[in-house]
């Protein structure tokens, strides 16, 4: 089997997983995941840190966004660029969800005319989903490239965030991937790399 297949094979069973969690289930392991990260030095330290805006089954960042915007820092979120095929950055203020309309994989981003373009190298912490993960960093994503092009140069820590039962033994991996630096789950905090993530 090819290294794309068994990409694809792990995406369709680890997306069937999640739909087995229950909206209720998600939202409370989510709220242990956030309850955990906001301890981390990382996050603790950084300003400006990219959260992305949770959809479907995916980890819920609301209680993430809830604690940045408390403790005052700049949320930056992501926005796609289908044509370029490419990630760029807004900033993004919590409980003004008119500004938002839904982007071209259905995914939350500002409305053209409330962009507040940020450089990625102001960012100083990456929090980002993934469909799977390994304990090597390793992530799978949804197959498009986005992450791994815009933190190809990227020297910030990176922190993925999944449920339990999206870590599995080991991913398949291109040269193109970019591995994450933590990843935490409802249960623990996982460092792949601590030397980039003192914690």
């Amino acid at each position: 089997m090819s290294l794309l297949a068994r990409k694809q094979l792990i995406r369709t069973e680890q997306v069937l997983l999640r739909k087995q969690i229950s909206a209720a289930e998600r939202l409370k392991k989510s709220r242990d995941i956030a309850d955990r990260l906001i301890h981390l030095k990382p996050f603790q330290e950084a300003m400006s840190v990219h959260i992305y805006l949770s959809v479907r089954e995916e980890v819920s960042t609301q209680y993430l966004v809830e604690a940045a915007k408390n403790l005052k820092k700049q949320i930056v979120i992501p926005v796609v660029d289908a044509l370029n095929k490419t990630l760029f950055f807004s900033e993004y203020i919590p409980g003004e969800p008119e500004k938002l309309e839904y982007g071209p994989f259905l995914t939350l981003q500002p409305k053209p005319q409330f962009l507040k373009k940020v450089d990625a190298g102001e960012i100083e912490l990456w929090v980002v989903p993934g469909i799977a993960f390994d304990e090597n960093g390793n992530r799978l994503g949804y197959g498009g490239g986005y992450y791994d092009r815009a933190l190809s140069q990227n020297e910030k820590p990176v922190l993925g965030l999944a449920f339990e039962t999206q870590l599995v033994a080991q991913l398949p991996a291109e040269s193109t991937d970019v591995p994450v630096d933590m990843i935490v789950t409802e249960y623990r905090t996982i460092y792949c790399r601590e030397e980039a993530c003192d914690s």
